[in-house]
Order: structure tokens, then sequence, then C-alpha cells
């Protein structure tokens, strides 16, 4: 089955690399609105095939070597093809 712009696999692509595609000042950390830079970490649920699990953290955690790496409760695992439907995160 072709992967066209219609098709849930590809709006998830499209999501994950626009989610932590960031424009911004690395200097200062901030978006390009003032707020907090944000990205997400994606990894697999074990012993669910196609499931992640979405962890957002800070910018300012890579400089400081400590990765935020809580789950959040506001992203509960979904399949892999269905992550555009989450949304973005407010940060």
């Amino acid at each position: 089955m072709p992967c066209g712009p219609r098709t849930n696999l590809y709006r998830s692509a499209a999501f994950l690399i626009d989610t932590n595609v960031v424009r911004g000042n690395t200097l200062t950390g901030r978006d390009w609105r003032g707020r907090e830079i944000q990205f997400s970490w994606w990894h697999r649920v074990e012993g669910s095939p196609g499931v992640v699990q979405r962890e957002p953290f800070a910018f300012s955690s890579l400089r400081e070597g400590a990765i935020d790496f809580n789950v959040y409760p506001d992203y509960g695992p979904c399949r892999i093809d269905k992550v555009h439907e989450q949304g973005r995160s407010n940060g």
C-alpha cells in the first residue's frame, strides 16, 4: 500500500518531524515565541509492537546534561501511525 499524504503513516511521520524541528535561539533556549524550547523523545512500549510513548523534554536539559525523561500523563501510549492524533505539547 502506498504511503501518500492522506495515510495515517504519512501524517504521523510529518507530525514527528514537525514536532521536533523547532525554530529558536540555542543561546537563550527559547523558541520564536519566547517559550522554552521543547522536544519529544519517542520510545517503543515494551511488549506492544507498533506502540510508542511520547516523553517531552526541555532543550535546556541537554545543556545541563540531565534530560528529564519523566513520563507525563498528557501523553499516553499510542500506535506509531496515530501519533498525529495526540496533538502538540503546550511547551
